[in-house]
């Protein structure tokens, strides 16, 4: 009876043993189970965290770019518009000058004309006097060669003129 007695102790230490490592093997599973699902958990979450950086990132770039393109874009518009500023000053003074040009040109026209004119009155002045000398010399018929008149300072020469236009 002792020996079913201690055998039935041994077979039952046996079993609680068993169950014990049964038990501990199963908690070490489920720890592990546990830790597996926790470092999934930290790295999907680093993941996404580093997704976001990331796409922060991205957004931020972006946003200087358009800023950059923005600024170069107002800068352009900017120099087109001085540009165009200083082409339209540049033909409004080339016409200005052309304008005075032709004013200019215009006025020597007009005192080259006045000049031609009165070179003309004073040709004709002349050309009036001078019949006038040959009518008031006596007719001489003896032969003799007439003295011939002496020439007379003209007062309407060109020169005169010019002196009479420049003031003095």
């Amino acid at each position: 009876r002792e020996v079913r007695y201690y055998a039935a102790l041994q077979t039952e230490r046996d079993r609680a043993a068993e169950e014990l490592r049964r038990q501990e093997e199963e908690a070490r599973q489920k720890a592990e189970a546990e830790a597996r699902a926790n470092a999934e958990a930290e790295a999907q979450a680093k993941a996404e965290a580093e997704a976001q950086a990331k796409a922060e990132e991205e957004a931020r770039a972006k946003a200087e770019a358009d800023a950059k393109a923005q600024a170069e874009a107002e800068a352009e518009a900017r120099a087109k518009a001085e540009a165009d500023a200083q082409a339209a000053a540049n033909a409004d003074a080339k016409a200005k000058a052309e304008q005075q040009a032709a004013a200019a040109k215009a006025q020597a026209e007009a005192d080259r004309k006045r000049a031609e004119q009165a070179r003309l009155e004073a040709e004709r002045r002349a050309a009036e006097q001078a019949p006038k000398v040959d009518r008031s010399l006596p007719g001489v018929n003896d032969g003799s060669v007439p003295e011939p008149p002496k020439p007379k300072s003209n007062p309407f020469t060109i020169d005169n003129l010019l002196k009479s236009l420049d003031g003095g």
